[in-house]
């Protein structure tokens, strides 16, 4: 037998108890051997982890752009505005 779960710390917890409980039972059972973690609940998180940064990195490159071109702007009185690119 076997448990497929996501992360969550909850269901260590339960693994744990199963295991107290078949142990009772005579039933072999162990949560390290029989725990086995979502692989695409896996995947989906690094996936969100890794889109997240590449998108803080364009945010805070549209600011650093946007901050550029306002002291250009105010250095330069004909230069024109950059726009960032959607």
């Amino acid at each position: 037998m076997a448990c497929t779960t996501d992360n969550a710390t909850n269901n260590d917890t339960l693994m744990s108890i199963l295991e107290t409980v078949c142990k009772s039972k005579n039933i072999e059972f162990t949560a390290y051997d029989n725990h086995v973690r979502c692989l695409a609940h896996v995947i989906n998180l690094a996936a969100q982890a890794a889109l997240s940064k590449l998108k803080v990195e364009y945010v805070e490159l549209v600011l650093l752009t946007d901050q550029f071109s306002l002291a250009k702007s105010q250095t330069e009185p004909n230069s024109t505005r950059l726009e960032p690119m959607n």
